[in-house]
């Protein structure tokens, strides 16, 4: 008898390993705080550096920020 091996659709694979991330940073109380609040505070704070070089600069400085 020779067993046949199904490898699941790589979306499948994605998402279920997408939706496992989303429930373990969302019970992380200090994982959302640091992905929600400091980035907001951040921009807030850097109100001037937005003038001066542009929105997707600081953005992208917070998000460097938070991958240290």
């Amino acid at each position: 008898m020779h067993m046949e091996t199904k490898i699941p659709r790589l979306s499948a694979v994605l998402g279920a390993l997408l939706r496992a991330d989303f429930t373990t940073q969302w019970r992380n109380r200090r994982s959302v705080i640091l992905v929600l609040l400091v980035p907001v505070i951040i921009l807030i704070s850097w109100k001037n550096v937005v003038a001066k070089f542009g929105p997707t600069f600081v953005l992208g400085s917070c998000i460097t920020v938070l991958k240290r």
